[in-house]
């Protein structure tokens, strides 16, 4: 099959998790035989078409920032990353694609790519992919009144869109029960995920390290781990805590570490060079916060899990973490609610440290959930036949009654 996909954020330029398994979906669809073409903002250097390890890329408008200075996502860039899909996108032959796999998210993109399609291609099959689904509540307290106006675009989405694949149980749900769309229109399928290699050897790691990875933005939550560990450092005399990522935040981070005296106990290393750097990292603690209050599933935990390092998350209705943390029952130490103080932050984490069995146990049930995520073995296979199904389905639609439908068919080209 000849695949787009619609997404303004293009890895490895944009090293977002979300970003980052997409970029790992298409590399397993290119390993078995299809041809992925990636649409988004010109991230790269060069010219606005190129071709990268097997994958093709395609500007649509140029690279906007996507965060402002209060660390919420700007309004004009997904305004900036729809028109560039209204202007450029028709430049392409959509016909020749088999299929389109569009991320609801920016949203604005979406009816700008419906439109597109209407016009130049409009029975090219296609899906709309949610890494999260915010719902009309959230949206209030995003943006305030003008909520209302991104909470009813995010309706229309889910209600124009043919079909919907959602990367988390949670995710799925919120897409029923906060949308309204019938569960005959949703697949679920996590993202996959590649196993690391190279990980440090159990005797290296240090029983009082803890880290926190990935984008400094507000609703990680960051801080929350920060006032914790004023208390942490109280009971465990040499605890340290490693702030891994770069963001928004970064600033009130550093002002928050010098208010609480953390210089010595708590290390912001900003984004590291190397995904490698990380790794090691994560492999050298002894436990991995992710206070995050939205997640559509968080690639940095089901690394922790893979590489031997415990989880302690927040647990609520807009995250997904809860999701892939193993069983519930057996997993509750590496659970806090959304609302949890610094003080139980503190008091959990410190129990935790102190205990090696417990944090055994959490590797052990999380390891079982995270070896159902194969890319190879379980998640592209899943993927590659719901995209079958899909085109399988629309060329039926375009066929006489009567006409067999082959599913070994030869992919368009």
């Amino acid at each position: 099959m000849k695949i787009g996909f619609l997404y303004d954020a293009v890895y490895p330029w944009v090293k977002g998790g979300g970003e980052k398994t997409l970029y790992e979906l298409a590399c397993e669809l290119r390993d078995r035989g299809h041809e992925c073409h990636f649409f988004g903002m010109h991230c790269w250097d060069g010219p606005p078409d190129i071709e990268r390890d097997g994958l093709h890329y395609h500007a649509v408008c140029p690279n906007v920032p996507l965060y402002g200075s209060d660390g919420k996502r700007r309004m004009s860039q997904p305004l900036r990353f729809a028109w560039g899909v209204l202007r450029q996108l028709r430049r392409y032959d959509l016909n020749s694609f088999d299929l389109f796999d569009v991320h609801a998210f920016p949203f604005f993109s979406v009816p700008a790519f419906w439109f597109v399609r209407l016009i130049r291609a409009r029975r090219l099959p296609w899906l709309l992919t949610w890494l999260e689904v915010w719902g009309r509540d959230y949206w209030r307290r995003y943006l305030g009144a003008k909520g209302i106006v991104g909470a009813g675009l995010e309706r229309w989405c889910a209600w124009i869109a043919p079909h919907h694949l959602c990367i988390s149980p949670t995710t799925g749900r919120r897409l029923e029960q906060l949308l309204g769309v019938d569960a005959k229109r949703i697949s679920v399928i996590p993202r996959g995920f590649v196993a690391t290699s190279g990980a440090l050897p159990a005797g290296r790691r240090d029983p009082l390290k803890v880290v926190v990875a990935g984008r400094l933005i507000s609703y990680k939550q960051v801080d929350l781990a920060l006032r914790a560990w004023t208390s942490v450092v109280e009971a465990l005399n040499g605890a340290h805590l490693h702030v891994i990522g770069d963001g928004p935040e970064a600033t009130n981070l550093r002002q928050l570490q010098a208010n609480l005296d953390l210089a010595e106990s708590v290390s912001l290393h900003g984004q590291l060079a190397r995904s490698e750097d990380v790794l090691e990292a994560i492999a050298s603690a002894a436990l991995l916060l992710q206070p995050s209050l939205r997640e559509g599933q968080s690639t940095v935990v089901l690394e922790a899990l893979t590489l031997g390092t415990p989880v302690l998350a927040a647990i609520g209705p807009e995250t997904a973490v809860g999701d892939f943390l193993g069983d519930e029952s057996t997993t509750s130490a590496a659970r806090l609610p959304e609302d949890a103080t610094p003080a139980a932050w503190a008091e959990r984490i410190v129990t935790l440290l102190r205990d090696d069995q417990a944090r055994t146990a959490l590797v052990d049930a999380g390891r079982r959930q995270v070896a159902q995520l194969g890319w190879r073995e379980f998640i592209a296979p899943q993927v590659e036949a719901l995209y079958h199904q899909l085109v399988d389905a629309n060329a039926c639609e375009r066929r006489p009654a009567g006409t067999r439908l082959h599913s070994d068919r030869p992919s368009r080209r």
